[in-house]
């Protein structure tokens, strides 16, 4: 009998069961916003999608992600303003986020870490990065894909320089 490897974005349940990391993407541009929901999907995760923060507190209501990736520039309200919505809810207090801009100033890693984000990823963020970053906030630092290459520090997900 073969023995299957788990998926890059599951995690075992106290039964020893494996199950997909659920993952909310809020993402206004609809190229990045598939592309990445594709990239996660093929490594495991069980992905839900918005356009902006009305659409992505709608997913909330009927559904508990265990990671959120958040652009922080949407349409009307931004990313911050959507952690805020988030950390205000009892039951999605403690779910990670990541802050994913294209802005790497150190402001504005201070803002979305005070907005209620756990970490912040610049755009263009490779895919084994933001793989590795879900598995690490899902799962624990421990838990970063196996597979993840040398050039990304499987603690914090980011590249090596």
């Amino acid at each position: 009998m073969e023995e299957t490897l788990p998926s890059k974005l599951s995690r075992q349940n106290p039964d020893g069961t494996r199950v997909p990391i659920r993952v909310l993407i809020v993402e206004d541009e609809t190229d990045a916003r598939e592309s990445l929901a594709a990239v996660l999907g093929c490594d495991g995760a069980e992905v839900r999608e918005a356009e902006d923060v009305p659409a992505a507190l709608r997913v909330l209501d009927a559904w508990q992600p265990d990671v959120m990736i958040v652009d922080i520039y949407l349409p009307g309200k931004s990313g911050y303003d959507f952690m805020r919505s988030v950390r205000a809810r009892a039951g999605l207090r403690a779910v990670p986020a990541i802050a994913l801009t294209g802005v790497a100033t150190v402001s504005d890693r201070i803002t979305a870490l005070s907005a209620g984000f756990t970490t912040h990823l610049t755009k263009p963020v490779e895919p084994a990065t933001i793989v590795a970053a879900i598995a690490s906030l899902a799962c624990g630092p421990d838990a970063a894909p196996t597979s993840t290459p040398a050039d990304v520090d499987r603690a914090t997900g980011r590249p090596n320089r």
